[in-house]
């Protein structure tokens, strides 16, 4: 019921998930999307980054 209103977290989360699964090695949201943006096709990337830079922030931006 909380993910609804934390699309940020979701993302970051789910960047997470594949690069351990990947990796068998843990890293923090911001590494794990960093690692990711290079493999996603151009026009998904602004999403995964625009995630990242709100949480390296310490916002979490509009979502709508």
């Amino acid at each position: 019921a909380d993910l609804d209103g934390d699309t940020r977290n979701v993302l970051l989360t789910l960047a997470r998930i594949l690069t351990t699964l990947r990796t068998g090695r843990i890293r923090s949201k911001d590494e794990a999307a960093a690692a990711l943006l290079p493999e996603l096709p151009p026009e998904h990337r602004p999403v995964l980054a625009a995630a990242r830079d709100q949480y390296l922030a310490g916002e979490y931006g509009s979502w709508a």
